[in-house]
């Protein structure tokens, strides 16, 4: 009986504990041209080898090896060979490549599940339909369409312009100047007469009234009705509950925070802000070269002093920053504390 629970017990931790190594992200690292990838205490996880190497998107991570693209694990094992002229990600058990001309979607075996046919470009699934870009040579059309997991046609390809689904509706424009949303069953369901517009994000889009010169930003619902009202000169999609907003030109403007009542919660002063990624935000102080980047939390308040030449935003748990100038200043992944975990050896 006691062996059996010894035997119990550590077939229990040789599971979680591999479940937890397949599970952690890894973050690429570039070390003498060559790519590999770290966890996030910095230890080196895949010794640098591939000619080019890219966050990891849940199991796998893609890279590419002799001009050609595939997938590895998180041991660096290739589980999907180097063969593709062009790659994107696996999002929902499904990776879009590209192969002699052909466009199509593999699963994680590798295997071609969806061929895509007259497609010039093919986009990653969300929310379970894909982007695809249309050429019908014989009336030179270029349009857009959706297409599900089993690669069925679900809305034609009529669009000049297309964008991926967020919370259930995407943006196309059939003109490229005015812009409406769609369902999934293609229906227009907020009417193509905004002059610009972005995704929704957390229930709301970010639209603009009136000319690119002229003009204010807002937010709309889902129904397309106006709930946060056009008064800011540039607005950002929303994400962990706050929205970038720019009071100003794109020259000389200053940028805050509101929350989705359109409350600034964060005043306008800083001279360059990010989005919100692990409840930080990367915002900038100065212009041009003398331009120093810190973090802020969702006080306002500074957590990581304004010290790095070039911004990034926080991805699950590390932001690669520079502090200094590319030749001689000092480069790699900080943690929220703003500790360099890992740094670029030169």
């Amino acid at each position: 009986m006691k062996n059996t629970k010894t035997l119990l017990i550590t077939s229990f931790l040789t599971l979680f504990i591999g479940v937890n190594i397949s599970a952690q992200h890894l973050y690429p690292i570039n070390q003498d041209n060559l790519y590999g990838y770290i966890d996030i205490e910095g230890k080196v996880i895949i010794e640098p080898k591939f000619e080019k190497g890219y966050d990891f998107a849940g199991q796998y991570g893609r890279v590419k090896q002799d001009g050609k693209y595939g997938y590895i694990n998180h041991k660096g094992e290739v589980v999907i060979e180097p063969q593709f002229d062009e790659a994107r990600d696996f999002s929902e058990d499904r990776a879009c490549v590209k192969k002699e001309g052909q466009w199509f979607y593999i699963d994680r075996t590798g295997k071609t599940v969806i061929t895509l046919k007259d497609a010039d470009y093919a986009y990653s699934f969300r929310e379970g339909i894909a982007r695809y870009h249309h050429i019908e040579k014989e009336n030179k059309l270029d349009d857009y369409g959706y297409i599900d997991h089993t690669g069925q046609i679900i809305i034609p390809p009529t669009y000049h312009l297309a964008y991926d689904f967020h919370d259930g509706l995407a943006r196309v424009s059939n003109d490229g100047e005015k812009w409406g949303f769609i369902d999934k069953t293609g229906k227009l369901v907020i009417e193509d007469k905004l002059d610009a517009c972005f995704d929704f994000w957390e229930g709301m889009a970010n639209v603009r009234v009136g000319s690119e010169k002229d003009g204010k930003w807002g937010f709309i619902d889902n129904t397309g009705k106006i709930v946060i009202e056009a008064t800011f000169d540039k607005a950002f999609y929303f994400d962990e509950e706050l929205a970038i907003i720019r009071a100003g030109s794109v020259k000389d403007g200053k940028y805050g925070y509101i929350n989705n009542t359109g409350k600034m919660v964060i005043k306008a002063n800083n001279d360059g802000a990010h989005h919100f990624q692990d409840g930080l935000a990367c915002v900038g102080r100065n212009v041009g070269k003398d331009m120093e980047w810190g973090y802020i939390g969702k006080d306002g308040k500074i957590v990581i002093t304004h010290q790095f030449s070039i911004p990034a935003e926080f991805i699950n748990g590390l932001a690669y920053v520079r502090i200094g100038s590319l030749k001689e200043g000092t480069q790699g992944y900080i943690n929220h504390t703003g500790e360099f975990v890992w740094k670029l050896n030169k």
